[in-house]
């Protein structure tokens, strides 16, 4: 028993002295600033040994950071007779997520740590790949390129998960590209992150130009009214953008025939939003397309209280309640010759028509140009033989 443990005593030796030698290897062509094929063989090969083994964490999290880096390796081996479409290729989204995620586990550990090995260089590579990618994105936004611009934009946030104005960037371009199931997907990214756009613009005038000019900080600002090239500063805040993102993903789900999330997402952006009528009313039109007639009328009575001057909400209140009217018009039909019953089902409509006369009528009153509520007014009128009132519409 004592052999076979000395025995297995040795091998775990073996396999540290193992793994020490395969980080040494990557550590130092790491550091290497150009490499040839073999050695770059000898990386892969290190990576591949590494793989199968049981790491300590610190191991970890530099192996996984070194097997991230193959990618660009590839790419620097190639040195000057790199082409774009080889940049393309390294820089896809698979990869940059990978290299997005050991970059972030690397600067989470170091920080923890206090020993930053790696923070420098990470921070370099992002400066390195970042502005030309951004550029690019941007360029492709300007040519209307869209699904190529939002794909960049997230591949932008999936390389710094800390980058939510890419991931903005992406969801709106994929609206604009009309590509909804990505769109969708984006805005849940964006809702789930707890990205709210919030903070501080800063300004103050140019002197020179007698323009006002945006800056990134109120201490950068400083600078240039100390040099007396600015005057005048002021501060503006910015509103979180929660209440957008679930409107947005609202809109998403319901065009993508996901009604039940998007009603879910609905009740998320007016908790975020309470005072915004219009989104109650797109609310509410989830479930008139359901034939929920009296949760749709309810969700509307609530925005007349947030928007009393809005004609649109009387309208669609009347008109809803008119929901059910056509069904009375064939029973009166077959109801002729039974003066009884007739004179019962022409009192219900009248009924009816009575309820919802003093929605048409302010929405009338809210906007008399528009014509749809001119003609339904007018007929509401001849129902109800006040043909008068009719006369003068």
């Amino acid at each position: 028993m004592k052999k076979l443990v000395l025995i297995a005593a040795l091998g775990f030796s073996v396999l540290g002295f193992a793994q020490k030698d395969e980080m040494k290897t990557l550590k130092k062509i790491y550091d290497k600033d150009e490499i040839s094929t073999e050695q770059l063989e000898d990386y892969k090969m290190a990576i591949t040994s590494l793989s199968s083994m049981n790491l300590e964490e610190d191991d970890k999290v530099y192996f996984e950071y070194f097997k991230s880096l193959v990618p660009l390796a590839d790419l620097k081996l190639k040195g000057k007779v790199s082409k774009a479409v080889d940049m393309i290729t390294v820089l896809n989204r698979e990869n940059l997520s990978i290299l997005g995620a050991s970059f972030k586990a690397v600067l989470d550990y170091e920080k923890k740590t206090g020993k930053e090995k790696y923070t420098a260089d990470i921070k370099d590579i992002k400066d390195k790949f970042l502005p030309d990618m951004k550029a690019s994105a941007f360029d492709l936004n300007g040519k209307k390129q869209f699904k190529a611009a939002s794909e960049l934009f997230y591949s932008m946030y999936l390389f710094d998960k800390e980058d939510f104005a890419s991931l903005e960037n992406s969801a709106i371009t994929a609206v604009q590209a009309e590509d909804m199931v990505f769109a969708e997907s984006r805005y849940k990214d964006l809702l789930d992150s707890g990205y709210t756009a919030e903070g501080t613009n800063y300004y103050a005038i140019n002197i020179a130009s007698g323009s006002e000019e945006s800056f990134n900080s109120a201490v950068q600002r400083s600078m240039f009214i100390a040099a007396k090239t600015h005057n005048t500063p002021r501060d503006e805040k910015k509103a979180s953008k929660r209440p957008e993102f679930a409107r947005m993903y609202a809109i998403i789900l319901n065009q993508n025939k996901k009604v039940d999330l998007a009603i879910d997402a609905y009740k998320l952006a007016i908790e975020l939003n309470p005072d915004d009528s219009e989104m109650r009313i797109n609310y509410a039109a989830l479930y008139y397309g359901k034939g929920e007639m009296e949760t749709y009328k309810t969700i509307l009575e609530d925005a007349i209280k947030i928007d009393p001057n809005n004609p649109k909400i009387y309208f669609n209140i009347g008109y809803s309640s008119l929901n059910g009217e056509q069904a009375l018009v064939d029973e009166i039909n077959k109801n002729i010759s039974n003066k009884k019953k007739f004179d019962e089902l022409v009192a219900q409509r009248n009924d009816l028509y009575v309820k919802v006369l003093p929605y048409f009528e302010k929405a009338y009153e809210l906007d008399p140009t528009d014509a749809n509520t001119i003609s339904i007014l007018k007929y509401s009128y001849k129902v109800l033989k006040m043909d008068d009132k009719a006369a003068k519409l």
